[in-house]
């Protein structure tokens, strides 16, 4: 694992790096699954490009806004927020362990996605907006065009939130393990390996 001297100086990154080993995500809003209409609001143009650590504030409103899906024991629920704040986002962004992408429509985001060692999912939310409209599927695509070739082969992990394992599973991803519940979350280790069809 790169060494990540953020980590080493900050006992702050060290407790948001932990939690990271141990949790990502990727959420539906109940009752609005994928390719399904999930929103009267039409999307406009659709833009993705790397984060900037000014998209900081806005990515952890939007995980925020999940709250009602994401927490099942709110008391045990602070690593996983520390995780997910502004401070961390901005220090995720300017790691070079992480890349960042998020989504715009008319200059509003509506989702973003996270790999962590070019091996792993460390999230992807995608707002309300774009519920049901492909973007959290754009953004997967996104992603996986640019991996590089050894981690393509090795493949990509996820914790993924239950509501979004069937998400996962229509990405190509697969059960790795049994449900976890950790931090008052709940979520599904999967995996997903290119397809030899698809290379």
């Amino acid at each position: 694992m790169p060494h990540d001297p953020l980590a080493q100086a900050d006992p702050h990154r060290q407790a948001s790096l932990a939690m990271a080993r141990c949790f990502s995500s990727s959420v539906l809003r109940p009752g609005w699954p994928a390719g399904a209409g999930g929103s009267d609001r039409a999307l406009g143009r659709m833009n993705i490009r790397p984060a900037a650590p000014t998209d900081a504030s806005r990515i952890a409103a939007l995980v925020r806004s999940f709250e009602a899906v994401l927490i099942e024991d709110p008391a045990a629920a602070a690593p996983f927020w520390e995780s997910m704040s502004q401070r961390a986002h901005v220090e995720n962004i300017a790691s070079n362990r992480f890349a960042y992408y998020v989504a715009e429509s008319t200059n509003t985001l509506v989702g973003f996605i996270a790999l962590r060692d070019d091996t792993h999912l460390f999230t992807l939310f995608v707002d309300a907006a774009g519920q049901g409209r492909g973007v959290g599927r754009m953004l997967w695509h996104h992603l996986i065009g640019r991996l590089p070739p050894k981690a393509e082969k090795r493949g990509v992990t996820v914790n993924a939130s239950l509501n979004a394992v069937a998400f996962y599973r229509s990405l190509g991803f697969r059960s790795a393990g049994e449900i976890v519940r950790q931090h008052g979350i709940a979520f599904l280790p999967m995996r997903w390996e290119r397809s030899p069809d698809a290379a």
